[in-house]
């Protein structure tokens, strides 16, 4: 009554010469191929450089926010980077105390 379609065995090999990948490769974009590196870095740079400016520099206001702790440990670094220890400092002051002190002239010859 209804004809169906007719049956057809499935195709297990493909009659094309060239293989999907082959084709897509052969586009015509007119882009040398160093401008995708290029975007490539640079949009992984910028990521990067702004989550750094986020952490570290972007006044999120007097409230407490997620990068607080973060925050105080760098700049605990940093003073401890920058400060000096106790040794220098009683060294810089035994320098001082004997530039302070007067000098006696030099009895020779």
């Amino acid at each position: 009554m209804f004809r169906l379609l007719p049956r057809q065995p499935l195709r297990t090999f493909s009659s094309s010469t060239k293989r999907y990948n082959q084709l897509r490769s052969q586009s015509n974009d007119f882009r040398p191929p160093w401008v995708y590196t290029f975007a490539r870095v640079a949009s992984n740079l910028s990521i990067c450089v702004v989550t750094t400016y986020a952490v570290f520099f972007y006044d999120f206001g007097n409230d407490d926010h997620v990068f607080q702790p973060v925050r105080k440990w760098v700049s605990r670094q940093k003073s401890a980077l920058l400060s000096l220890s106790p040794d220098e400092e009683r060294f810089i002051e035994s320098e001082k105390r004997k530039a302070d002190s007067p000098r006696p002239p030099n009895s020779g010859s």
